[in-house]
């Protein structure tokens, strides 16, 4: 070449290279079809590589002639059935020169970033959904999670939680001393003394396994040191036995690690009839009690939580006192709800058994590790249920544990009612087998909550009988203190309105 001569211009250095990119595609062609998939790939990955010789995408020129055909009508390039692959490869990698479908600027300007995999599984529409609902339940269950309700609850502006242990709380001025009695002898319960009926020593003596022993404190001769049984007929008895040990049966079955069953067959098996044998033994007096599973129930309007973390937070099992009309409870809330001027409503459930007042709250969960939703959900619930005292004992509020006046506050020397007993309510957890209380009580403008104690389990029959004794005494214990405290506090609603 003359040194003088100008060097080529880039338009023919650009159909030279097309000249020996056509005439190796004839080569290729030859061989295409004595060579498998993968050498063909990976021949047009060679020919698609980065080097300083070669274009690493195809000019938009040749895109068209490969899959539309020019202009002049000339058949489209035959590719070596490596189009595809160079779609894909073009699609999956991002270059600034590839051709996009057209799209709208807003589009491309409001369309949020997302992964790699977030846009493999959307470009699939059977994944659609799924990721929304993925993040949806995501979101969910963050904003639902057990400990920021429990920072929201210790935070709230109306009735803020405290956790306290249950000799601190049992040491209240506020405090009952009747529930007191009632911790001791759940305690003297839990360590299996005075439990069985020695009418039944015999059977049970009969039926007793090596891991599950027996001794002669576990038997009891009379009706005081059975913790409240009602019938001591032997016939009731051996009835009461053969569904206890049905009940240990249906736990066993349920907590099968193998063959594990849904929190519904817990309750229908094994949490319900349980509950249903100690009312029915404790039944015998006006002021009964029943007990409803309220898990689709809702919170009513006025006693929700204002936090949209603390809204609805349901539980279980509800206890309720269900007074018959002619006792004294029973015609004091009769007439509590035709004077009142609005709809009277004595627990915090909506348009659900509103002339009964709640007693006690149970939430049960199976058996996994880590579920501590339990706590929160009955906390919560409890904070509702007080809502509803304040409600109804507004111009009283000071004989429940309502905030004081201001004035009361600054002059406490003017405060010359003694403390009056506060509104509590027991809290059961049932964690498959294993049922625990704890005790909430309003105290001024909070709500306090106990540490827990156990009350048994239906994993043995020994332990299913401290569960069932220990229901009888919590049953005692809610128609003689409850039903006082409501009629107490209905007389004196009522002799305020006179």
């Amino acid at each position: 070449m003359n040194r003088c001569q100008s060097p080529p211009s880039p338009a023919r250095e650009y159909i030279n290279f097309q000249l020996v990119e056509d005439w190796l595609q004839e080569l290729l062609d030859k061989d295409r079809d004595n060579e498998k998939p993968d050498t063909r790939r990976k021949r047009a990955a060679y020919r698609m590589s980065s080097s300083p010789s070669t274009r690493r995408t195809p000019s938009p020129t040749k895109r068209r002639r490969i899959h539309e055909g020019d202009e002049n009508g000339e058949a489209p390039i035959d590719d070596g059935g490596f189009g595809q692959d160079l779609d894909s490869r073009d699609i999956a990698t991002s270059r600034p020169n590839r051709i996009l479908p057209e799209r709208n600027k807003s589009d491309l300007l409001h369309t949020p970033a997302a992964s790699d995999k977030e846009l493999n599984r959307v470009g699939d529409g059977r994944h659609r959904d799924t990721l929304s609902d993925t993040s949806s339940v995501s979101r969910r269950s963050g904003r639902s999670s057990p400990a920021k309700r429990e920072v929201a609850m210790r935070n709230a502006n109306d009735l803020p939680l405290q956790r306290v242990p249950l000799k601190e709380l049992l040491a209240l001025p506020s405090a009952d001393p009747a529930t007191t009695l009632l911790v001791k002898d759940l305690s003297t319960i839990r360590q299996k003394i005075g439990i069985l009926p020695r009418a039944l020593k015999p059977l049970l003596e009969s039926q007793e396994s090596i891991d599950d022993p027996l001794n002669d404190t576990m038997f009891y001769t009379n009706l005081t040191a059975a913790a409240g049984s009602s019938v001591d007929c032997d016939n009731n008895l051996e009835f009461q036995h053969r569904r206890l040990l049905r009940i240990c049966k249906s736990s066993l079955q349920c907590s099968d690690p193998a063959r594990q069953v849904h929190e519904a067959e817990w309750n229908d098996k094994v949490h319900a009839p349980i509950l249903e044998l100690a009312l029915d033994v404790n039944r015998g007096s006006d002021e009964s009690l029943v007990f409803h599973n309220v898990t689709d129930s809702r919170i009513a309007a006025r006693f929700r939580d204002s936090s949209a973390l603390l809204k609805d937070n349901m539980v279980d099992y509800g206890v309720f006192l269900a007074p018959a009309v002619p006792s004294p409870l029973g015609s004091l809330i009769a007439s509590f709800t035709a004077s009142s001027l609005s709809l009277a409503q004595f627990n915090a459930l909506e348009s659900f058994e509103v002339d009964r007042p709640l007693a006690i709250a149970i939430e049960t969960k199976r058996p996994r590790g880590g579920d501590a939703n339990a706590p929160s959900q009955l906390a919560n619930f409890a904070r509702a249920h007080f809502r509803v005292a304040r409600y109804l004992f507004r111009p009283s509020n000071r004989d429940i544990g309502i905030s004081e006046s201001l004035t009361s506050v600054m002059q406490p020397s003017r405060v010359t009612k003694p403390i009056a007993r506060s509104l509590m309510l027991p809290l059961i957890e049932v964690i498959g087998s294993s049922w625990r209380i704890s005790f909430a009580i309003l105290d001024v403008d909070r709500v306090l909550i106990s540490s827990d104690l156990a009350m048994g389990s239906t994993d043995q029959i020994s332990d299913c009988y401290v569960l069932f004794q220990s229901l009888l005494r919590l049953a005692q214990w809610v128609e003689s203190e409850c039903t006082a405290w409501w009629t107490a506090h209905l007389q004196a609603s009522q002799g305020q309105a006179r």
